[in-house]
C-alpha cells in the first residue's frame, strides 16, 4: 500500500468516526413549523419560536425534528 493510499484510508476512517459521533449527538424535539424558507425552518416547541437552518435539521415527518444537541441548546429548545 502506498503512502497516499494509507492517508486516504486514514481520512476515510476518521470521517466515519466523526459521522458516528455526530449521529449520537442528534436529538429529536417536538415542534410545529411556523415559517419556512429555502434554507431554514421557524420552529415552535410550545414555549418559544426560533429559526433553525435546514442544513442542520431533519424533519422526521411526525411532528418531531432531529438536530444536533448543541443547536437545540443554543436555540433554547432544551
Amino acid at each position: 500500500m502506498t503512502k497516499t493510499q494509507k492517508m486516504t484510508m486514514m481520512k476515510a476512517e476518521a470521517m466515519s468516526r466523526d459521522n458516528e459521533c455526530r449521529k449520537s449527538d442528534l436529538i429529536d424535539i417536538s415542534a410545529e413549523v411556523k415559517g419556512e424558507t429555502d434554507k431554514a425552518y421557524r420552529l415552535f416547541d410550545g414555549a418559544k419560536t426560533e429559526w433553525v437552518p435546514k442544513s442542520q435539521v431533519e424533519d422526521n415527518g411526525d411532528g418531531t425534528f432531529a438536530m444536533p444537541e448543541w443547536l437545540a441548546k443554543d436555540k433554547g429548545f432544551i
